[in-house]
């Protein structure tokens, strides 16, 4: 019996230690931001005239709102897939206020032919994933197809200005905004929050679903085969927090 209850416990561990090293290998590598921080183009297709308005645009709206939509175009990502690359640069950079989590990142990779938007925690419900889809299908989307991507980055960071700037009721003006917080809050915070979602992952990753039903069935199968003890050690909890997304999430997040 204590040579079963040694082999799962052996092999929990390793599933645990397996866990943490697939979690880390699959954070990206990103650059550090530029010195204009709210238009990082490392690749040269943005005009100057982008820049400026995506700059100034964003200095009103972080000074009433604490919200900033940052716009990044990368030559690729390394191999990394377009999520798990927009989800490490938004928490590595800290986009938008750490406390309300509402920063937006707009990602192009033009060597991977492919952009991200993502959003923070405190503005999934307000500014949810299918808005930003439409966006990015209606303004990005046939400019990037003709290689025009100064014309598509226009063109969406407008609508997502709209969009970020209606939810707090910000009207441009250098007086604030009529509603400073929007009411949904992230049921957690690690930091920057920028949850992970691999429900649509197509790189090929391992499945971290799979891997927590293996860890519960085999805990419960240490706890079946585990007999009285005389001695119980101390309920314990582990959370990670901090901008990386990497181990953070998926142990914080996916194991609680």
């Amino acid at each position: 019996m204590k040579k079963i209850q040694r082999f799962l416990c052996g092999t929990a561990l390793l599933a645990v230690l397996s866990l943490l090293v697939s979690a880390t290998a699959f954070a990206a590598s990103v650059p550090d931001p530029t010195s204009y921080f709210y238009v990082n183009d490392y690749v040269g297709v943005l005009s100057g005239d982008t820049k400026s308005d995506i700059v100034s645009k964003n200095d009103g709206l972080y000074n009433a709102t604490g919200a900033q939509i940052v716009v990044t175009v990368v030559q690729d990502t390394g191999g990394v897939s377009m999520e798990q690359y927009a989800y490490d640069m938004a928490n590595a950079w800290g986009i938008g206020s750490a406390e309300k989590n509402n920063g937006v990142l707009l990602l192009l990779s033009v060597g991977d032919d492919d952009y991200q938007c993502i959003q923070g925690n405190g503005l999934e419900t307000l500014l949810p994933t299918s808005t930003l889809s439409r966006i990015l299908q209606e303004d990005l989307e046939p400019d990037f197809a003709d290689k025009n991507y100064d014309a598509g980055v226009k063109k969406t960071f407008a609508s997502l200005y709209d969009a970020v700037s209606s939810i707090y009721g910000y009207d441009g003006s250098t007086g604030g905004a009529a509603n400073p917080s929007p009411v949904p809050q992230p049921d957690y915070d690690y930091g920057y929050g920028y949850g992970y979602d691999d429900g649509y992952r197509d790189d090929g990753g391992f499945s971290i679903f799979g891997m927590i039903v293996f860890l519960v069935i085999v805990l419960a199968l240490i706890g079946a085969f585990s007999g009285p003890r005389r001695r119980r050690g101390g309920r314990y909890s582990t959370y990670y927090s901090g901008p990386s997304f990497g181990t953070g999430f998926f142990l914080g997040s996916m194991m609680g």
